[in-house]
């Protein structure tokens, strides 16, 4: 994915590969599960070809809202940006992300970065509007398990798309790699 990435970037502003949960995303996003998968491992051609788009596309995105065009994203910029993507959230939520994915503290995001954040939000958001559509999908009736009686401590907790989202992020993305790296 280092050659998307620099055909994508067109102007040479970081050399670096895409990281690999990155990668990942892209490629359940846009392959096809084949067998007992549980996300697509592998991409067809055409399938690869709209991943670039979707890449190209993003990217445009990102470097319009770059101000200072450092080939990095800003918190502001980062909120600007994800409102563009069709992602609206409350600022509290905008920062829960920054602090989420800012593994180096530097307070902006990269392009590999801003591409996972937003594959990430994108699913999220969608499963948000299914379920808001569709209220008794996923429900208990659905599923066939019996509802536990009502007792202290235990009950149903509604969140609108912001709050959910904040709650989302306000566990750091980085905390299974640095186990998966010590262990």
């Amino acid at each position: 994915l280092r050659v998307i990435y620099r055909m994508v970037n067109g102007v040479q502003q970081v050399m670096r590969p895409f990281n690999f949960n990155t990668c990942r995303w892209l490629v359940a996003k846009f392959g096809t599960a084949v067998g007992s998968e549980a996300f697509a491992q592998s991409l067809t051609w055409i399938e690869f070809l709209h991943l670039v788009w979707y890449v190209k596309d993003a990217h445009a995105k990102f470097l319009r809202f770059s101000q200072t065009h450092s080939g990095a994203l800003s918190m502001e910029e980062l909120g600007v940006a994800m409102t563009a993507c069709g992602i609206r959230l409350s600022d509290e939520a905008v920062d829960n992300i920054r602090r989420s994915y800012d593994v180096d503290g530097s307070g902006t995001f990269e392009f590999d970065e801003f591409l996972q954040l937003v594959l990430e939000c994108q699913l999220y958001d969608a499963c948000f509007d299914v379920r808001a559509t569709y209220p008794s999908l996923l429900s208990s009736s659905q599923t066939g398990q019996p509802r536990p009686a009502p007792c202290a401590g235990f009950g149903l907790v509604t969140l609108d798309k912001s709050a959910f989202f904040s709650l989302v992020f306000s566990v750091p993305r980085h905390v299974g790699r640095d186990r998966a790296a010590t262990g």
